[in-house]
């Protein structure tokens, strides 16, 4: 019902709000004085839904409601040669003119983020050729949406023009993914993302805390070391990070015993990045060019606020300092 209550708003020009994976939007808050896009403090605002109306804006573009019951929005054109002799100077692009010929009519546009809307791919640069990006972009896109809303459905009759993403295990020996058996929606919402990846990934069922007593602790030959205390907060390790330790170290164990020689370890909470596979391989590219790694997060909390020196020649890796969270790692 999102149209119907685009149209209930009765304004001469208003687009809806539409999401990406970044800050691209299908709107503009601010415009140059040569035409071009300007960024402004009210920009995010709207974006990130701090302010929940519909807001006067120079640009809309992409998906635009337009009311014909308006006589002036007969003068609205995306041609050059339809706008006022002698007024307008800017580029020849077509959602500047439309623009332009709003302002030019006196017709205000508006954006509406009182609902989401949908999404938007960030679009190519121009010229931009790399093979498959859109691909990624529409990736990042549904991975966004996964992440947001812990599912995606596809329409029945659209699924034979959507293929299977090939899995594979990003050139390294295994994956894992930690996960209580208990938390049954955050497996789902990590195979939907595995599968938008393309990624072979084992889940391995977690310890419970839940579980754990001192007792327990104690019969497993688990013993504290004196005077211990997490460095960051000061206390105790919780029954919580035990068995969030007991199964980590259990992977650890299984590796050795495997022969597993690299291992990528993520726990079922994280947030893909956008162009991830892209990322992960450069990360691995230049760790094994470089070498003398032992470990690589992926996923952190950084704790110290001091500058972490880069690794020599590598565009990727830093050194790191003290970091919270296992989320992922290699």
């Amino acid at each position: 019902n999102t149209l119907g209550k685009l149209i209930d708003r009765k304004l001469p020009i208003v687009a809806p709000m539409l999401v990406s994976d970044g800050l691209y939007s299908n709107f503009w808050c601010g415009m140059t004085s040569d035409y071009y896009y300007q960024r402004t403090d009210d920009y995010k605002k709207i974006l990130n839904y701090d302010q929940i109306g519909q807001w006067p804006v120079p640009m809309v573009h992409t998906a635009v409601l337009v009311s014909l019951n308006i006589a002036q929005t007969r003068q609205l054109t995306f041609e050059r040669k339809n706008l006022p002799v002698g007024r307008y100077d800017g580029p020849v692009d077509d959602i500047i003119i439309f623009a332009m010929s709003a302002n030019y009519s006196g017709i205000p546009m508006y954006v509406c983020n009182e609902l989401l809307y949908g999404y938007i791919m960030v679009p190519l640069e121009a010229g931009e050729t790399v093979p498959g990006k859109d691909l990624e972009q529409l990736t990042n896109v549904l991975s966004y949406i996964v992440n947001e809303y812990g599912a995606l459905s596809l329409k029945q009759d659209l699924s034979r023009f959507v293929a299977d993403v090939p899995k594979d295990k990003l050139s390294l020996s295994h994956i894992y993914m930690i996960n209580l058996e208990r938390r049954t929606e955050r497996r789902t919402k990590m195979l939907k993302h595995f599968d938008l990846l393309g990624l072979d990934v084992e889940h391995f069922p977690a310890v419970d805390g839940k579980q754990l007593s001192d007792k327990k602790v104690y019969d497993m030959g688990i013993r504290f070391l004196p005077g211990y205390a997490d460095p960051f907060h000061k206390r105790p390790m919780t029954m919580g990070e035990i068995g969030c330790f007991l199964s980590h170290y259990n992977i650890w164990e299984r590796m050795v015993r495997l022969n597993q020689q690299e291992v990528l370890v993520l726990e079922d909470d994280i947030r893909f990045e956008p162009f991830f596979r892209r990322r992960a391989y450069g990360v691995l590219a230049d760790a094994r060019r470089i070498g003398g790694w032992d470990l690589i997060y992926i996923g952190r909390k950084r704790l110290q606020e001091e500058d972490e020196k880069w690794i020599d020649g590598s565009e990727y890796l830093v050194k790191a300092g003290y970091s919270y969270w296992t989320l992922g790692y290699v």
